[in-house]
């Protein structure tokens, strides 16, 4: 154990792939290796007491503990640092972080904390810590007034502050060109500073070696300016096709090129939108052209590339029916998800500074969240929030979005209409409250059952109870290929089977995170064939259907079981033996289906029960 060590604490949003320390990871980098020796760094959860963190942190025998705040973890960290100062008063205790940059004067009143850093901290931690340790105990604030030169900036990957997991951030460029006025990210300088390419190779080839899945690209926008973008999408190309990034991106720098480079990578684009009414972007600083923006989506989803857009309702001017308007511009693009939240009035930007000018009342404290404006009332946001809870429950988490518009189509509603009518659904005959819509944590075969339960309701109640065998179809087909997608790979075998007398007696069973799945007609006839929905209903046949989903070299597959009569056969992903199923009447041609079966074992799709 390290005695009088340096502990960076990092109280993160929630235990997952994305709780990396690299904020704190970056400035302990650029210590000078004595005092880096004495590194820790330490994750913390908002579900360890404030006690048990404190306990956690103490057992480095720190002489030194510095904290960052952020919106999500403000009042925690100042309870961790009441706690810090109680139980060992002579440690000392440096904070910063966007909180304190934005709002110094509050926690210099806390008088908790011995250095206030604000801005990047790189090029500051050094002086700080020298201080400290030569006796100068006066609390301060330190502010960095000159940008970090990321030319320069030592990496916390290759200097092995941090170790790469499943999942990874990854910086590779710092400040935004756009001045948005409700973004943190707008202040100061508009500038754009990149990581050199040596760095970012080495450090893509160290998340290769580790065996990374996932990387976030913290890049406000990675596709500006847009020849950089693409020559970033190359290197990830070259190195880490295999690796899926998630990346943030401006829809008027996505042309055909850029796409067609996405499409080499595993990755997903979120694109901020934040309102489809251009006079409302516009007194934010931001620009919406429709025809543009529809354009370029469309590119994304011609090429198969996972896209969500975010949607943000209180912004200056918008109220309850432009932000309707808004969500259902957006349904109607198909994106894979849709994040919808309310307006945060955050210290240091534009917006906290016009706040009289709009008429903004928002909350004094984290998160900040407005709670009404000129043009938007209290009940106005009320039902705002409401909108965006049953978008989130039938269309995110309902995974909704491989079906949403087919099934707008043919029951003639607009896409926010259909939402609606699950919301009166679900908040009338259903008896779910709106505060139970607002904080229950919904999973997705909950969503699944009432997105089934709400269809089949409505779709009687509306004399359109012809269309439920296909719309159940349609659900059960797009749910069951997302789960796939989310799932883990099946590693395919590929040997020779050949089925004895013996091994046909013997029951099978699918394997591992394959999902066998009954449908009302036979795929081929028109979901596979993308065939329409009405014509299906009208005019096909419910001959039945089973297939096997299943994830293969990162790619869904939807294999039908031969040979079959799918209403006979058993849909709990087991095979029972031949002579089973023939009693059951299940086997239509024995000949195919035993075909079927070698090739699904030989392929490890099936393993014995």
């Amino acid at each position: 154990m390290i005695e009088n060590s340096i502990v960076f604490a990092t109280l993160h949003v929630r235990p997952s792939a994305q709780a990396v320390a690299l904020g704190a990871a970056t400035v302990a980098a650029a210590l000078p290796a004595p005092l880096k020796e004495r590194v820790k760094l330490i994750d913390l959860f908002p579900h360890h007491s404030v006690d048990d963190m404190a306990t956690s942190i103490l057992a480095a025998h720190p002489a030194i503990v510095a904290l960052g705040i952020y919106v999500w973890n403000h009042h925690q960290v100042i309870a961790l640092a009441k706690q810090l100062r109680a139980r060992q008063p002579d440690c000392r205790l440096i904070v910063g972080g966007p909180e304190v940059t934005a709002n110094v004067d509050r926690f210099a009143h806390y008088q908790l904390f011995d250095y206030l850093v604000c801005g990047e901290g790189e090029d500051l931690i050094e002086t700080v810590i020298s201080a400290i340790e030569s006796g100068d105990h006066r609390e301060e604030c330190c502010r960095s007034e000159i940008p970090v030169d990321l030319t320069r900036q030592i990496s916390p990957w290759l200097d092995r502050q941090l170790i790469p997991a499943q999942g990874v951030l990854w910086e590779t460029s710092r400040g935004c060109p756009f001045g948005c006025s409700f973004c943190f990210d707008a202040r100061g300088d508009h500038g754009v500073r990149t990581v050199p390419y040596p760095r970012l190779e080495q450090e893509l080839a160290l998340f290769v070696e580790h065996g990374v899945s996932q990387v976030w690209v913290l890049d406000s926008t990675f596709n500006y300016p847009l020849e950089r973008g693409k020559e970033l999408i190359r290197l990830i190309a070259r190195i880490a096709p295999h690796i899926h990034f998630h990346l943030e991106a401006k829809i008027e720098f996505i042309d055909e090129e850029l796409v067609e480079l996405l499409s080499t990578i595993h990755c997903s684009v979120q694109i901020g939108l934040q309102s489809a009414n251009p006079q409302v972007v516009c007194k934010m600083r931001r620009h919406f052209d429709a025809d543009q923006f529809r354009d370029h989506v469309a590119l994304l989803h011609y090429a198969g590339i996972t896209y969500g857009i975010d949607l943000m309702y209180g912004l200056p001017g918008d109220d309850d029916q432009g932000f309707r308007r808004s969500v259902d511009f957006v349904l109607g693009l198909q994106p894979n998800h849709v994040d919808l939240f309310p307006l945060a009035v955050l210290p240091g930007t534009e917006l906290f500074q016009q706040q009289q000018h709009y008429g903004l009342e928002a909350e004094p404290d984290p998160p900040y969240r407005l709670i009404a404006s000129r043009s938007m009332s209290p009940d106005a946001m009320a039902a705002c929030g409401q909108l965006a809870a049953l978008t989130d429950l039938f269309y995110n988490t309902g995974r909704a979005v491989g079906y949403f518009l087919d099934l707008c189509r043919a029951v003639d509603l607009e896409a926010v209409e259909l939402v609606e009518a699950f919301g009166t659904w679900l908040l009338g005959s259903r008896g779910v409250t709106v505060q139970q819509l607002l904080d229950q944590n919904w999973t997705a075969d909950q969503a699944l059952s009432l997105q089934r339960e709400f269809l089949q309701d409505w779709l009687a109640e509306n004399t359109l109870a012809f269309l439920w065998p296909a719309v159940d179809d349609l659900i059960r087909f797009h749910s069951s290929w997302a789960q796939a997608q989310l799932g883990a790979d099946i590693e395919v075998v590929e040997e020779s089977v050949a089925l004895d007398g013996r091994q046909l007696k013997n029951p099978w069973r699918c394997a591992g995170t394959v999902q066998l799945r009954r449908f009302n007609y036979c795929l081929d006839d028109w979901i596979l064939a993308e065939g329409d929905l009405v014509e299906q209903a009208e005019y096909g046949e419910t001959v039945g259907d089973i297939a096997l989903f299943f994830r293969s070299d990162n790619q869904v597959e939807c294999v039908r079981v031969e040979g079959i009569v799918p209403s006979c056969f058993p849909d709990d992903g087991s095979f029972p033996p031949v002579e089973t199923l023939r009693s059951r009447g299940a086997i239509i041609d024995e000949e195919s289906y035993l075909a079927w079966l070698s090739q699904a074992i030989a392929f490890g799709l099936v393993v014995a029960d």
